[in-house]
């Protein structure tokens, strides 16, 4: 995504990489009791894929403003793991957008940050200071992703009735939402008029989701 996304710091993706301890946290985070807990704690769908990864943040490593709104991301997860980390250290998460505007988490030691991943969910890690004098901010972190994909015999008209459930939208069931409409290969949604209402409940995900974005769907003749 052409976001102005940007980042320094370190993670360690492949799972050939992780000690035997980190190889168990993994576990911990992807078994189906989890999910259905996360699921249930959060409202969100948390049954597809779990991924996660360690990393690390040494003097002015940082994160630019972004959303993690990628694919089927669901809910995000950071678990700090510095011990004697101190919040005049830096590197903690700060909220870009309204209503949390302005609001900060310092990392603290043995704490689960969870937020749900929306088009809103704009946020950053801030530098690490020199003051952190050697100290890594060193953090598990990942998602839960949704394993439910929109399909033209779904009745999505009535399962994203309402504004709050559309907003639990990921990215990629939006953009099945649009190829539903805009492929001429997809399917057709049948009847005629369930498919000028899938059509009235597309604009409205755009129009609350991407407020700022100048919509204009495909016609196809």
């Amino acid at each position: 995504f052409n976001d102005g996304y940007g980042f320094k710091h370190n993670n360690v993706y492949s799972k050939s990489d992780f000690s035997p301890l980190f190889l168990q946290a993994n576990e911990m985070f992807e078994t189906e009791e989890t999910k259905e807990f996360m699921s249930e704690l959060t409202g969100r769908d948390c049954s597809g894929e779990s991924v996660g990864a360690p990393s690390y943040y040494e003097v002015g490593d940082h994160s630019l403003p972004h959303t993690d709104h990628v694919g089927q991301r669901s809910v995000a997860y950071i678990w700090h793991l510095s011990k004697t980390w101190k919040a005049e250290y830096g590197g903690g998460l700060y909220w870009a957008p309204e209503p949390l505007a302005n609001a900060y988490l310092h990392a603290s030691f043995n704490t689960l940050v969870l937020f749900s991943v929306t088009p809103f969910s704009s946020h950053f890690v801030t530098s690490v200071s020199p003051k952190s004098k050697g100290n890594k901010r060193l953090a598990y972190n990942g998602w839960w992703h949704s394993s439910w994909v929109p399909k033209p015999t779904d009745p999505i008209e009535e399962m994203l009735a309402s504004p709050e459930q559309r907003l639990t939208l990921t990215h990629a069931q939006i953009q099945s939402i649009n190829d539903m409409l805009d492929d001429p290969w997809a399917p057709r949604i049948q009847p005629p008029e369930r498919h000028e209402a899938v059509v009235d409940l597309r604009r409205n995900i755009m129009e609350e989701l991407y407020p700022e974005a100048k919509y204009s769907p495909v016609v196809l003749n």
